[in-house]
Parts: C-alpha cells; structure tokens; sequence
C-alpha cells in the first residue's frame, strides 16, 4: 500500500522485485521448470496491476488526501524468509 500511495519512495522491497524480474529471465533462458517461471512472471503481472486499484482514489481530493497522509506517518517494513 505505502508503494502505491508513494510510487516514488525508494524502497526496498522495489529493489527486490528488480532483482526477482531479473532472476526469472535469467532462468527463463536454462533448463529451469517452465511451470515455475509461469507462475512467477504472473505474480510479477499481478504486481504491475496493483496501481490499477487506486485509481478511483486517485480521482477524488479525498481519496489523494489520504494516500498523502498515509505515505506521511507509514514506513516500509519488510520480512524476510529464511
């Protein structure tokens, strides 16, 4: 939500998703699981997708009101697995 409502704060969950695309070309061209390539460029479409939510909030004052307050006061937390 914090990257939709502040596409330009640098973060590092972005940086990640870069590398993630990256990785799965690179992949792509070997001998990998064609089914598992799949499925990772569909969630890499499914994330691109995500802004397309906000639009209608993007439309009114109040809704670019709140994305701004919400970007203001939130920061980026991030887990990682292990």
């Amino acid at each position: 939500m914090l990257e939709l409502a502040n596409p330009d704060l640098e973060m590092n969950r972005k940086e990640k998703r870069a590398e993630f695309r990256q990785e799965i070309e690179a992949t792509a061209k070997g001998s990998a699981n064609q089914d598992e390539i799949q499925r990772n460029r569909e969630f890499i479409a499914l994330q691109d997708m995500l802004p397309v939510a906000l639009t209608r909030t993007r439309s009114e004052d109040v809704g670019k009101n709140s994305l701004i307050r919400f970007a203001a006061v939130t920061e980026e937390e991030v887990e990682f697995s292990k």
